[in-house]
């Protein structure tokens, strides 16, 4: 889940942090286990929301040799 743009919820804060910002994508929240599955990548065409989000705030996409797009550390 990519909080604002994702469909879950999940705790960030006093005692259980399960995600993180993507600072280089706005700030925006990831679940860990959202990171966990997509490893590899992100697939954009799957998360248009990202992709109009990243597009707006002038992020960086260079994707992979599978078209997918890392998720920054």
């Amino acid at each position: 889940m990519i909080d604002g743009i994702g469909k879950h919820s999940f705790q960030f804060g006093p005692h259980a942090y399960h995600g993180r910002p993507v600072k280089s994508w706005g700030g925006i929240m990831i679940c860990d286990s959202c990171e966990s599955a997509n490893h590899d990548g992100v697939v954009l065409e799957h998360h248009p929301n990202l992709l109009a989000h990243l597009v707006k705030i002038g992020a960086p996409m260079a994707r992979n040799e599978k078209g997918w797009l890392p998720i920054p550390q």
